[in-house]
């Protein structure tokens, strides 16, 4: 370095340190990927065929709604699992899973969601309780043992159980990423939208290896 102006010095450095700055910034300031992808949110009226994206809308029943058993929520889908404790160890009792297809509506049309193709995820928030010796279980917990053969006091003692359930409710807002298909509305609603005649609606699949995601989580519901 001799020979070379201290200034020099000091301005490559300054000039090095405010880059090094400016991609620590960057990193920083990149919002986190969201868990279902960070494809940006489409209309459902102007998802094309055979596109793969994201929508977002209230959930609405196909058909008739489930119920969620331990909560009694209304909803168009749910998952309940029941594990007992014993010490260190945990088994598996009950498993029992109800997933139907359900629409959603995001004000510009319909999309019918479509979970019987696997694999699909489900991003949906799980209510957590439990019974034991001293807290006995609810009527609700009682009917998910007995439906599955199960009873709360084997041999007179409690079990240690935990219950968990995740319903995604009817009314929800829900955010959907996955392969779209139209196909024509058999009951349209929305006839003078921008697509013209006939008005279709949208089918959300799993096909072609991506996997359909169905999430409530805040990061998925915003653009």
């Amino acid at each position: 370095m001799a020979g070379f102006p201290l200034a020099g010095v000091a301005l490559l450095s300054a000039i090095g340190a405010a880059g090094y700055a400016a991609r620590w910034v960057w990193r920083k300031a990149r919002p986190a990927p969201r868990p279902v992808g960070d494809s940006l949110i489409s209309t459902i009226e102007w998802f094309g065929d055979q596109e793969v994206g994201r929508i977002r809308g209230i959930a609405r029943p196909l058909g008739d709604p489930l119920i969620a058993p331990l909560s009694g929520r209304t909803c168009v889908g749910y998952e309940v699992w029941v594990t007992e404790h014993d010490g260190d160890d945990t088994t598996e009792l009950v498993r029992e899973v109800r997933w139907q297809p359900f629409l959603l509506d995001d004000g510009t049309g319909r999309a019918v969601i479509d979970p019987s193709v696997a694999p699909v995820e489900y991003l949906v928030g799980i209510v957590t309780t439990e019974s034991g010796a001293f807290d006995d279980p609810t009527a609700e917990e009682r009917a998910v043992l007995a439906r599955h053969g199960h009873a709360p006091t084997p041999g007179g003692d409690h079990r240690s159980l935990t219950y968990r359930e995740r319903a995604l409710e009817v009314g929800e807002m829900v955010s959907v990423r996955g392969h779209g298909l139209r196909e024509v509305d058999p009951t349209p609603a929305a006839a003078r939208l921008g697509r013209g005649a006939p008005p279709t609606r949208l089918r959300m699949v799993t096909i072609h290896g991506t996997p359909l995601a169905v999430s409530t989580i805040p990061a998925d519901l915003n653009d």
